[in-house]
């Protein structure tokens, strides 16, 4: 009973909390060719550039010989500065491995409490 009396506060921390566990189930993969990012399912990329300064950069485009976009003015990098671009994809085997271990023990303690929600378990 103690539990539902706080659900109001421990409800959004949850919600938080699984969205930034989601959030980390991502990982960086290398765009073999800049000019393929047109091709790219991704927003976001990891520019390393040739001076070893790292950038994290949301939906650029080649434009001429640049990398270019738009935070929130209009920036560029040239594609004979960039050594390394990284695209950030979801990493669906980690997320469906949180996804079980979450949702896993939340069914086991619905089931198992005596005020369960569900008379079928």
């Amino acid at each position: 009973m103690q539990f539902r009396k706080q659900a109001h506060v421990i409800r959004p921390i949850a919600a938080l909390l699984l969205a930034i566990f989601l959030h980390g189930c991502t990982h960086w993969s290398t765009v073999p060719e800049p000019r393929t990012l047109a091709y790219q399912h991704a927003k976001v990329f990891r520019v390393t550039l040739t001076d070893g300064a790292i950038l994290v950069v949301e939906q650029p485009l080649i434009v001429g010989d640049s990398l270019v976009w738009f935070d929130p003015r209009r920036t560029a990098v040239p594609l004979a500065q960039v050594s390394i671009l990284e695209a950030q994809t979801k990493d669906q085997i980690a997320t469906s491995l949180l996804l079980l271990a979450v949702l896993v023990p939340i069914a086991v303690f619905i089931c198992a409490s005596e005020t369960g929600y569900y008379a079928v378990c």
